[in-house]
């Protein structure tokens, strides 16, 4: 009994120190999962508007790492991460990350960019190629160094001198669409089992294939859409004008 409750406390504990997103972010983010998974509304019609940021700042050798959860063939581009000085709470906040100025360093594609700029332009692995399941991290380190991670791989020195309490940011861009946080914010040292959990997200829960004549599933059954919403809709509208002028007809 006694290790039960220790254990159940552990998890608890390990919990409430999971990162969260911001609740400023990008005009068409929706946040779920306790802050922990955010997705791109309007995902078919929009590739942008779609920036979120860490809660907090980062600490040194915290690594901010999170999951690609759902990918589209929509668009081209793909997710970027990185850092940035600027406040969410503060900021005018951008379309994409392309717009974050005044100390910004972000990984999109295989360049880094700084305030919007290119300055590397070979670095590491194309996020734009990364599939479903796939993770990327970012890390500031000690000494002002700036590391990007590719599935628990460190890809090197991206940037140097950057400044203390800069806050992570992700741009579900493009073809990105659905990520979740995916280890807890505080890896500083020692990391246990139970801390490396990972966070549960929509992305593991499927719908059951027998469902409304109107749906569609796909992505695994992990999505669905309402067919011809605008055509039902108009024939229930029709349908109840209808009704009301039978009814006025027989006053």
């Amino acid at each position: 009994m006694g290790m039960s409750l220790v254990s159940g406390k552990h998890h608890e504990n390990s919990v409430k120190n999971m990162a969260e997103f911001h609740q400023c972010h990008g005009s068409l983010v929706f946040l779920s999962n306790e802050n922990r998974s955010a997705r791109r509304r309007s995902s078919a019609a929009e590739f942008n508007n779609g920036l979120i940021f860490s809660k907090n700042t980062l600490r040194d050798r915290e690594l901010f790492e999170v999951r690609l959860d759902r990918k589209i063939g929509n668009w081209s581009g793909s997710w970027a991460i990185g850092v940035t000085t600027g406040d969410p709470s503060l900021m005018e906040i951008p379309s994409s990350s392309t717009g974050l100025k005044n100390g910004s360093w972000i990984m999109s594609g295989m360049s880094i960019l700084k305030d919007g700029s290119s300055f590397v332009d070979e670095y590491g692995q194309d996020l734009d190629e990364l599939k479903e399941g796939d993770r990327v991290g970012v890390e500031r380190r000690h000494h002002g160094s700036l590391h990007f991670f590719v599935n628990g791989v460190d890809l090197g020195v991206a940037a140097t001198n950057i400044p203390q309490n800069v806050y992570a940011v992700v741009d579900l861009y493009g073809r990105c669409v659905e990520i979740s946080i995916y280890k807890p914010y505080n890896r500083v040292s020692g990391t246990t089992t139970a801390e490396s959990q990972t966070v549960p997200s929509t992305a593991s829960v499927c719908f059951h294939p027998h469902c409304g004549s109107l749906i569609k599933l796909s992505n695994n059954n992990r999505t669905a859409e309402r067919q011809r919403p605008t055509e039902e809709f108009k024939m229930l509208l029709l349908s109840q004008i209808y009704l009301y002028e039978m009814i006025n007809c027989l006053k």
